[in-house]
Formats: structure tokens, sequence, C-alpha cells
């Protein structure tokens, strides 16, 4: 194992958790499943580091502060969909599939 990096919780890579939590959002995902991979993910990324360090800018092992900020910083994003009023032309376009007046 390497030594560890991020000494503090937040670091230059939270916006990016932060936009795939956005990402999780848009695509529906639900709040559980949003929670389970980026839980999933802190927890494979050390491994993953460990076995393919040319995927990672840095690939040094995270704090257990760090890897808890970064599943709040994707739960953050997905929050942040999920409070957006809905779109009454794409709730529309729902309704409309779903009683099979649009194929």
């Amino acid at each position: 194992m390497r030594n560890t990096y991020d000494q503090t919780p937040i670091d230059r890579y939270d916006l990016g958790h932060y936009s795939i939590g956005i990402l999780l959002g848009l695509a529906r995902v639900p709040w559980w499943a949003a929670l389970g991979i980026a839980v999933g993910w802190e927890l494979a990324e050390d491994r993953i580091k460990d076995a393919v360090p040319q995927l990672f800018p840095r690939p040094i092992d995270d704090t257990f502060a760090n890897s808890a900020l970064d599943v709040a910083f994707w739960m953050a994003g997905w929050a942040t969909i999920k409070m957006l009023p809905p779109d009454p032309l794409a709730e529309k376009f729902a309704a409309d599939r779903r009683a099979g007046r649009i194929p």
C-alpha cells in the first residue's frame, strides 16, 4: 500500500465526485443505488489504484475522512438534481409514453 495522500478531507477531485452525483440524479438513479455506487467505488478505489495506477492522475491512497466526504459530494450532486422542480414537458412525455400514446 502507498503512503496516504489526502490528509485533509476535501481535495481537488471533489468537484468530479459532485458531478458524478449530478449524472446519477439525471439518470433517475434512486438514492439508495446512488449511495451504494458511491460507497462501492470508494471501497474499491484504492485496490484499483494498486492494480492499474496508470488510470489515475495521482494513484495514492485516500484517508477515511477523504473517502467519506467523497461519498457526501456524490450524494450532494444527486440531491441537487432531486431538489429541482420537475419539467412539465418531460412529465407529460413520460405520462403519454406510459399510456401508450407514444411508441
